[in-house]
């Protein structure tokens, strides 16, 4: 515990002294050009856009075709409400750059095009 102290004492100055220049550099830098705003499609429910912004907050960017915010509908439709809300937590925990470290990505194709089917335990 002593030793955590005497660091945070030594170190605590230094760190503080560091930052006002870089402060300044970043309070005074205008980041407009650099800001990226993506909006939910026009055509789709409120519910779906939603969905669409919960999606967005958890994980920045969806790696599947088609999307998360609509996958759960579709799930429901073709398996049912319990086996859709099992399939869809699958699905959006895979949905991170954690779960994606694997993947690798060309420029021709970007997704991974994987709908409920994927779930079904049968074929039709």
């Amino acid at each position: 515990m002593r030793r955590f102290l005497l660091l945070v004492f030594l170190l605590l100055p230094a760190v503080l002294k560091a930052g006002e220049p870089d402060r300044d550099l970043i309070l005074g830098a205008d980041f407009s050009s650099k800001v990226i705003k993506e909006e939910a499609p026009k055509d789709i429910s409120k519910v779906e856009e939603a969905l669409y912004k919960v999606d967005k907050q958890l994980t920045g960017r969806c790696y599947f075709n088609p999307p998360c915010y609509l996958f759960f509908g579709q799930a429901v439709r073709e398996l049912g409400f319990v086996p859709a809300v099992f399939a869809t937590s699958d699905r959006i925990l895979r949905c991170t750059r954690i779960g994606m470290v694997l993947e690798k990505f060309d420029e021709d194709h970007r997704h991974i095009d994987e709908g409920p089917e994927a779930y079904r335990l049968s074929k039709k």
